[in-house]
């Protein structure tokens, strides 16, 4: 049995995660060897909810999720693309050839996975919050360690306003007016809805949290005492893994 510290959260979605990193660009006839974070040159998400039939595909700044530590780290990423077709999905994570007039044809190899898992998307006083837990690797390596993929994570998850804090890309977002309403004069609004990851160029803050989404929680194992609300988030999640479990993807390890 368990007691919760904190005030009882509720999941506004949860489903699949996925973690890829694309190497950097090089000569068409050059076959890369990756071997470390240099060799990176885009890091994304992709987010793929529980009875939804779409997929979210997130860049994310700094190619590398927020370090969590004590000093809260910072990192934005941007909705780049929404689609409720698989293969246009892997169409965009794929090989990409395309000619310069200074280097000649130029390779963008293949994105490549680096971890799966599921996540909740968790509202509560406020604020809310990206989690998840990693399925695949069984055990990380060194791909996850320079990349920032933790076994398991808790970022605050915050929306900008476009209109008044600028974009990265100068892309414009065109909520519709139930959603714009929500942001006021606020450069930022606490992701209360799933909707508002539902259009690219939605670009996002995420600040890290902990490595510990039970201390997170505000979850005391070792107490008697529990509420339902929060026992049934652990219980869902861990439940969710298990029935997730498929052959490793990776070993963790660049090539």
């Amino acid at each position: 049995m368990i007691h919760v510290i904190n005030k009882p959260q509720h999941i506004i979605e949860r489903g699949d995660i996925y973690f890829f990193y694309r190497p950097r660009v090089e000569p068409l006839q050059e076959d890369h060897k990756v071997t470390g974070f240099n060799d990176v040159q885009r890091f994304y998400i992709v987010l793929h909810p529980e009875d939804n039939p779409f997929y979210r595909l997130l860049v994310v700044g700094k190619k590398r999720m927020p370090i969590i530590d004590y000093q809260y780290e910072k990192n934005w990423a941007m909705v780049d693309l929404i689609t409720r077709s698989y293969q246009e999905l892997l169409e965009e994570l794929a090989e990409k050839i395309y000619h310069t007039k200074t280097q000649g044809d130029r390779k963008s190899p293949a994105a490549r996975p680096c971890g799966k898992g599921v996540y909740a998307l968790i509202y509560q006083s406020g604020h809310s919050h990206l989690l998840y837990t990693l399925t695949l690797p069984e055990k990380p390596g060194e791909v996850q360690h320079e990349l920032d993929i933790y076994p398991q994570a808790s970022y605050v998850i915050s929306v900008k306003n476009q209109n008044i804090a600028g974009s990265h890309d100068g892309m414009p977002v065109h909520f519709p007016k139930r959603l714009s309403n929500k942001f006021g004069g606020r450069r930022f609004v606490p992701l209360d809805t799933p909707e508002l990851l539902n259009y690219e160029g939605t670009e996002l803050l995420l600040i890290g949290a902990s490595t510990d989404i039970y201390r997170e929680l505000g979850i005391d194992r070792d107490k008697i005492e529990h509420t339902i609300d929060t026992t049934e988030i652990m219980e869902e999640l861990a439940a969710w893994k298990e029935q997730r479990l498929v052959a490793p993807l990776l070993k963790g390890r660049w090539r």
